[in-house]
């Protein structure tokens, strides 16, 4: 959540950014099913952000992983 607000200045956001986290870390689903899934559920008035707070989650799982290889972060 403080995420959320830090980069979109709305909490509301949070629930997607922990999505996108999860979909790199549990493998249980492609990127694309998950995707699909934010497009099936999310009013379009706030899809782009949706889709944005995403790949945000995405990365900051990317960047976590990194950090378990012993690479930079």
């Amino acid at each position: 959540q403080k995420l959320a607000v830090e980069k979109f200045d709305n909490m509301v956001y949070g629930n997607t950014i922990l999505f996108g986290i999860f979909t790199i870390l549990s493998k249980i689903f492609s990127e694309e099913s998950a995707i699909e899934t934010i497009k099936s559920f999310v009013p379009t008035t706030t899809l782009d952000k949706n889709l944005e707070a995403f790949e945000l989650g995405k990365q900051e799982a990317n960047e976590f992983l990194k950090t378990l290889e012993g690479g930079d972060a």
